[in-house]
């Protein structure tokens, strides 16, 4: 859709004014109801057949259109979606807005028409079928030129848009008569082109097998390849999410179906063995090894997805008839883009072998798990196509204004309309399927997106189709030469940054963004970890105290730097998938090149005469060589650009890799700030501690000094008759005093700076406690006693018995009442689940406890 202001305009891919460019779309979006007959009618002499045509498809588009919403109205699965239109419009249709304003309209249009009335189509009411409904693109050359003068009804169109369907080619009534037989319509010069567009092997190998091999005696110089090679694509998140919803959904069912088999032989087994004799073993034993866990999870699990989509679909209400009937249109558009894509799925996916889905980026490299819907969120195409809340601008209630659309005086904003506009996309693994016959036929198997009908500029198939149309003459001298066409538009997808007329991501310009903001972030904190290092030179140089709180928890956290290493190593991933598939490119080409040389060079002339480029005489050999020459260059321009592809990626993942280590430099750096400005101040705590040690030991030796003295002279100044009656003098008692404290303080001052007499007295102090201890007996019952640890696990191991025998009382409850309410029939079950009440977690309790009373019992 083209950036203009805000005015009726087409839905075509371009602004056409009068020239045409996507008559479907014009014909369904851009002109009234009541003009399409005209449309149709209208002819010209210049352009008739091109309206013929026209006309055409549009006939078969709207045929397809109400084939498949009869479909629909018909499938279990989404016939509401065919419901919610019918009853959203009537409910318009009878509201009062429409009724009152329906003749208004009417006089604004001038004619008194209603715009409701438009040409008569086919309504089919046939089955639908996939194989009717999916086309096959076909493309002939002959003699190096264009081909598509076909007699074949079954044939339509022009080169290179000539087509049929999967049915015509699976048809077996006739084999000699199919298209993909190696006689029909045989010419030695031509070389044909089918394409399916899924990677379904049922169609590709089982049905397409017979046709392909007539019975004829084997060919001992085999001109076959075959070739299978993953390439990049992209998809919509939402989409994505969508088939990945109905994936788990048709798996789920498949195992309960399997499950259910299961179930149904076995009782089949046990019918059979009763008219045995009974056996001797106990009969306790009744339950089988194997858990039926069909019964209690997987029975409920299509009900409960169903319930909690339901839920979700009436969550999001409209109080406006037209909003509701406009809304449910579009989930009806939505339902008829994709039910062929759900309706293959369906079909195949259980088959063996099963239909190959399209895969997440994450999905192809890490297929052992489980789920990658949090990492398929995480991919930098998704956060990069993905518009936030902060890009958007904001109306502020308090002054009832739009602050950022003041100086656009109520007109279009670029700014918010580019961020609506933004789609989330993700990076797909598709699946490419080549085989070549007889060097005459090529047949490819890769898919569409999801959805995708006509005018994909993004599909590969259509830049196979414009790549074509844009060359020249005598281009296609061989069928191989085609088949690297096809290679080159696989490997091309997500790298032409020519090609924007689409919502294709850009993906170097998407990585380069990322990686930049990251560099930026990343010189960002640098800044503050300088301004951070100048604050700490300031403080270690200053001779007073200074509060380091506000520099040390910032130099501590590390979670900025943290997210900035997460997203850096995030990006650096993807790139290794990238690379490693881009480098899985590089191999099969050279593989491809190599085989194809051994066919149109298998004596190794031509190859030597094209190194040395020595030109060769006329005759049939120099034909031979200019189909090997145009082979061989194409195919160096071929490798060129998957090289190419491939350093764009190295130069990336380089650019990446750096900023990781910057990122890691800058995280080092910070830590060994923070270490830093711990060690300063530890120094100074320790500087502190010095001197609380110098205090402490000063009042310590004023203590040592004092107190034997103030003991003393409380000694002598107590009142008894031994000390009250002397007649000591002054000088007496000062010398008693003062000789008894000498005594006092010079012991404490040896004890306490003398280790030599500290060891004495602690050697004759355990020499003494031994020999008492071991002569009375006493060491022998310190020794066995328990230990501390054999207390606590004594204690342990008796409390966890007890929980262990409460909660297998509490098990056999469950479980005998979960036997009372199976016994009950599953007609609770079922009125449960209708009701909601049974959620995933109880399925899953009962699953848990039908395991744990089949271990009990075995």
């Amino acid at each position: 859709m083209a950036n203009r202001l805000p005015s009726p305009s087409c839905l075509s891919a371009e602004p056409h004014e009068g020239s045409i460019t996507n008559p479907l779309i014009h014909f369904l979006g851009c002109i009234d109801i009541c003009e399409r007959e005209s449309f149709l009618k209208k002819t010209d002499d210049v352009v008739g057949d091109t309206r013929s045509r026209w006309r055409s498809n549009i006939e078969q588009e709207m045929r397809r259109i109400a084939l498949l919403r009869h479909a629909l109205s018909k499938d279990d699965h989404d016939k509401q979606l065919v419901e919610e239109v019918e009853e959203n419009r009537e409910l318009w249709r009878n509201s009062d807005e429409y009724t009152g304003h329906i003749d208004e309209v009417k006089k604004w249009r001038g004619d008194g028409r209603n715009s409701i009335i438009g040409p008569e189509f086919i309504h089919a009411e046939e089955d639908y079928m996939p194989e009717k409904d999916t086309s096959v693109p076909i493309i002939q050359f002959e003699d190096c030129q264009e081909f598509s003068k076909t007699r074949d009804d079954r044939i339509s169109g022009k080169f290179p848009n000539q087509k049929t369907t999967i049915r015509t080619l699976l048809d077996k009534a006739k084999p000699t008569d199919n298209l993909l037989y190696k006689d029909h319509d045989f010419h030695d010069n031509r070389i044909k082109y089918f394409h399916i567009p899924s990677n379904n092997m049922i169609w590709a190998e089982v049905n397409l097998k017979r046709p392909l091999l007539p019975a004829e005696k084997p060919d001992r110089q085999s001109k076959n390849i075959v070739l299978f090679m993953p390439y990049l694509h992209w998809e919509t998140s939402k989409r994505r999410e969508q088939f990945a919803r109905e994936i788990d959904k048709i798996v789920l069912q498949k195992a309960k179906d399997l499950a259910e088999e299961e179930a149904e032989a076995k009782t089949k087994r046990q019918e059979k063995r009763k008219s045995l004799p009974s056996s001797t073993m106990s009969k306790t034993k009744k339950q089988s090894r194997h858990v039926p866990i069909h019964e209690g999870q997987l029975e409920d699990i299509p009900e409960v997805v169903k319930a909690k989509m339901q839920y979700h679909r009436n969550e999001f209400k409209i109080k406006n008839a037209l909003g509701r009937y406009l809304l449910a249109a579009a989930n009806l558009h939505e339902g008829m883009t994709t039910y062929r894509d759900r309706m293959l799925l369906r079909d195949f996916l259980p088959q063996d072998p099963p239909i190959h889905p399209r895969r997440t980026l994450d999905q192809a490299y890490y297929w052992t798990l489980k789920s990658t819907k949090k990492r398929d969120k995480d991919q930098v195409i998704y956060r990069g196509t993905t518009a936030t809340r902060n890009a958007f601008h904001h109306y502020d209630e308090d002054n009832n204004e739009w602050p950022e659309h003041d100086e656009l005086n109520c007109t279009d904003c670029g700014t918010c309309r580019t961020n609506v506009r933004k789609v989330s996309r993700v990076i797909m693994v598709d699946q490419l399927w080549m085989w070549i016959l007889d060097a005459k036929t090529l047949i490819t198997c890769f898919p569409k997106r999801y959805g995708a009908n006509k005018q994909d500029y993004s599909g590969v198939h259509k830049s196979i189709r414009t790549s074509l149309e844009n060359l020249g003459s005598n281009q296609i001298r061989t069928v191989f030469e085609l088949a690297l066409i096809v290679l080159d538009e696989c490997t091309m997808t997500l790298f032409d940054r020519t090609k924007s007329l689409d919502r294709r991501p850009q993906v170097i310009d998407e990585f380069s963004k990322a990686i930049g903001k990251i560099t930026h972030k990343q010189t960002v904190a640098f800044t503050r970890l300088w301004r951070w290092t100048d604050e700490a030179r300031k403080i270690f140089r200053s001779q007073g105290y200074m509060n380091t709180r506000g520099l040390h928890i910032p130099l501590l956290d590390i979670n900025p730097e943290g997210k900035l290493e997460r997203e850096i190593e995030d990006i650096i991933e993807e790139l290794d998938i990238m690379l490693r598939i881009s480098n899985t490119h590089q191999d099969i080409i050279k593989s491809f090149i190599e085989q194809v040389e051994n066919i149109l060079d298998s004596g190794g002339n031509f190859r030597k005469r094209f190194e040395r480029n020595v030109p060769i005489k006329a005759g049939l050999n120099k034909t031979n060589y200019e189909k090997y020459q145009s082979f061989k260059l194409r195919a160096n321009e071929s490798q060129g650009r998957v090289d190419s592809h491939v350093k764009d990626l190295e130069s990336l993942r380089k650019t990446a890799k750096n900023t990781a280590d910057d990122v890691l430099h800058l995280l080092t750096m910070k830590q060994q700030q923070a270490s830093v400005v711990q060690a300063w101040q530890a120094v100074k705590q320790s500087d502190e501690t010095i001197k609380q040690g110098r205090s402490i030991m000063v009042f310590t030796l004023a203590t040592i000094v004092f107190l034997p003295l103030s003991f003393l002279t409380s000694v002598f100044g107590m009142n008894n008759h031994e000390f009250g009656d002397n007649n000591w003098s002054l000088r007496e008692q000062l010398i008693y005093i003062f000789s008894i404290s000498a005594g006092v303080v010079l012991i404490s001052l040896f004890f306490a700076f003398s280790a030599w007499i500290r060891a004495w007295i602690w050697s004759l102090y355990s020499r003494a406690s031994t020999k008492f201890t071991t002569r009375t007996g006493l060491y022998t019952y310190i020794a066995q006693r328990k230990q501390i640890e054999e207390i606590f696990d004594e204690t342990y191991s008796e409390v966890h018995g007890l929980k262990t025998e409460a909660r297998r009382q509490t098990l056999a409850k469950r479980i005998k009442r979960e036997n009372k309410l199976q016994r009950m029939g599953p007609r609770i079950s079922t009125r449960r689940a209708n009701q909601g009440k049974i959620g995933i977690s109880q399925m899953q309790e009962i699953v848990v406890l039908r395991v744990v009373r089949h271990c009990e019992e075995a």
